[in-house]
């Protein structure tokens, strides 16, 4: 699947904002909404404002997505050093 192109000049905090108010109408039944460039979008079924909602909502994840997690370093013991000083265990 391609990244979702992101509009130029847009935030963050206006994708969630918008994609929220989305959500919002979807539930209160409501097909118009007014959008983040200030232009009203009537949606004509469920489907299509379920569709902006996925649109919206990948546009936040591309936005949040950081770079892979490409090494991971483990930090490991047998878990008996700090028994040896508490308990007077100095290997016997």
């Amino acid at each position: 699947m391609a990244a979702p192109t992101i509009p130029t000049g847009i935030t963050l905090a206006q994708l969630i904002d918008l994609r929220d108010r989305l959500i919002q109408e979807r539930i209160g039944g409501v097909k118009e909404i007014r959008d983040a460039f200030r232009s009203t979008v009537i949606y004509k079924d469920d489907v299509e404002m379920e569709r902006a909602i996925t649109s919206v909502t990948e546009m936040i994840v591309a936005m949040t997505a950081g770079a892979p997690v490409t090494t991971i370093r483990f930090r490991t013991s047998k878990g008996l050093g700090h028994l040896d000083r508490r308990f007077g265990w100095y290997g016997y």
